[in-house]
């Protein structure tokens, strides 16, 4: 519990609504701030393409984003190549291919958290959620 959250119930009912309100705008600041509307222009265009189009730009993706995780972060370099794949082959895969991949297990996602981090992100940037996920077990 952060100390923001242990003052607010001692708190004056105008200063807990100063309060809500900020996180309230600082929260749709992380949410729809930045790129989003750009994004979600990009998602209505694309939301009309036919459906060979969006399956070459998927597998585009895809591979963009494997191929940036094996590079950057050191936990998918390590797995990776623990079970034999290398650069080349993330430049080949394909949405049929993701069974090759190894699944990521909750404790090792607890055991290193930083090892999931890209070496290219700035810790600023970065922001913290917290899930119980679907097991029922906090992450």
């Amino acid at each position: 519990m952060s100390k923001i959250e242990r003052i607010y119930p001692y708190l004056s009912p105008w200063a807990q609504n100063i309060g809500l309100s900020a996180y309230g705008l600082l929260y749709q600041r992380q949410r729809f701030g930045g790129d989003f509307n750009q994004n979600v222009a990009a998602f209505r265009e694309r939301d009309r393409w036919p459906a060979d189009r969006m399956k070459i730009f998927l597998a585009e993706r895809l591979r963009d984003v494997l191929v940036h995780a094996f590079l950057k972060t050191p936990y998918y370099r390590r797995q990776w190549k623990a079970v034999g794949l290398d650069i080349c082959d993330l430049n080949d895969i394909g949405v049929d291919d993701l069974g090759r991949l190894p699944i990521t297990p909750k404790e090792d996602v607890r055991a290193s958290p930083d090892d999931f981090l890209a070496r290219d992100v700035s810790r600023w940037r970065l922001h913290t959620y917290r899930t119980s996920g679907s097991t029922g077990t906090p992450l």
